[in-house]
């Protein structure tokens, strides 16, 4: 059975040992009785015992460190993955690759992404292909072999924004993709800070300029910061 702070369940500063699915904590500490708001409780079962828990305490779980990617995955079987869920969850740092997708149908982009190793990458290309492009949003380079098996496949639903952090030579490979404006946007605001060079701002705004409900202002801006960038 997995094991983490009580604190990380419930808040505060415990630092008692709590195991899944009870999150009882041997201090006493639990949800307050006496808070006026009815959270929505589950039950939870794992490891051959089981327990009920509120909604709340499940995203707690969810975004903690402690938490493995199997458990995560058995929590969020139990809620119901609506827009604000989501946008926990898209922080949680063990998030199961088989729930990028979810993330990316309401627009949100897994931070798990942004750390992904190479045999990170193999593994979401396996569980998710048409989340597999997320591989670019990683400080660490996909292989070029690899960038174009996952190109290979019908890249679904490309969003942005596009990571500061996201390494040099992926930023260039993101280029090939075709996305949403935000997506676009920020790729531009990305090859100019980094004044890569300037045939990867033109192929950008090319798509920039194709894809679907573009804003106006936003793509003018795109094309100032290229003129200014590369003047």
């Amino acid at each position: 059975m997995q094991q983490a702070k009580c604190s990380e369940i419930r808040g505060g500063s415990c630092d008692q040992q709590v195991g899944y699915p009870e999150f009882l904590c041997p201090l006493g500490h639990g949800r307050n009785i006496d808070n006026a708001e009815v959270l929505e409780r589950v039950t939870v079962h794992w490891d051959g015992s089981s327990g009920e828990v509120d909604v709340e305490a499940i995203l707690r779980s969810v975004l903690s460190p402690y938490v493995g990617e199997q458990l995560v995955s058995k929590l969020l079987e139990q809620i119901e993955l609506t827009a604000e869920v989501i946008r926990e969850i898209a922080q949680a740092p063990n998030l199961p690759f088989k729930r990028f997708g979810d993330c990316l149908k309401f627009r949100q982009i897994p931070q798990r992404a942004l750390e992904l190793m190479v045999h990170d990458m193999l593994a979401l290309l396996e569980v998710d292909p048409s989340s597999s492009w997320l591989s670019g949003f990683s400080k660490n380079e996909v292989p070029p072999a690899l960038w174009e098996t996952i190109t290979s496949n019908d890249a679904g639903c490309v969003t942005g924004p596009v990571p500061k952090s996201a390494h040099d030579a992926n930023v260039e490979k993101l280029v090939e993709l075709s996305g949403d404006p935000v997506f676009h946007h920020t790729l531009i605001g990305e090859i100019c800070r980094r004044s890569l060079p300037k045939s990867y701002a033109d192929s950008a705004l090319a798509r920039f300029q194709a894809s679907e409900g573009v804003d106006k202002w936003d793509l003018q801006e795109s094309i100032d910061l290229i003129e200014a960038t590369y003047q």
